[in-house]
């Protein structure tokens, strides 16, 4: 009898509504989110919003990005810096390609992509590409860097 009454339980659940379907799984909110984060984090970064980039990276000491085999920013204020000694009329232009996004734990992230970087316009253009992952953490406030990592490959192929 108790078999009966819980079968019919989970069918009154069911034709009521309250389980809903979504067809989404918990890894496809996960990109969206991550996803919409990271393009708000380059359009930040292209351009050099940096009232937008003050909430994007965790402040608690955690924080590292390192390229090309050295930690070459360890808090927002070191990023903004770097931005700060561009040309103020260099455009900074970045295509990405071939986006991974990992769960990390239960509130974490890890993204990986390649990217191709140009800065400035014309002869005087500077130009890199590389693999570019970042680690990023859903807190109170949204979606943070907590570190991440560039590197270019070089020219004698190693």
């Amino acid at each position: 009898m108790k078999k009966v009454l819980a079968v019919f339980f989970v069918m009154g659940v069911l034709v009521c509504g309250g389980i809903e379907e979504t067809g989404r799984s918990p890894l496809d909110d996960l990109e969206d989110a991550v996803a919409g984060f990271l393009d708000s984090y380059f359009l930040a970064i292209e351009t050099r919003d940096a009232a937008l980039l003050q909430d994007m990276y965790v402040a608690d000491g955690r924080f590292e990005w390192i390229e090309d085999g050295e930690i070459r920013y360890r808090s927002l204020d070191d990023v903004l810096a770097a931005l700060a000694s561009l040309p103020a009329n260099a455009a900074i232009r970045t295509a990405y390609d071939g986006r991974e996004i990992t769960p990390v734990g239960t509130a974490g992230a890890r993204v990986s992509t390649r990217f191709w970087t140009v800065i400035g316009e014309g002869p005087s253009a500077f130009e890199f590409g590389g693999m570019m992952t970042m680690v990023l953490e859903d807190g109170p406030t949204g979606w943070q860097i907590v570190g991440g990592h560039t590197s270019s490959a070089r020219q004698d192929g190693r």
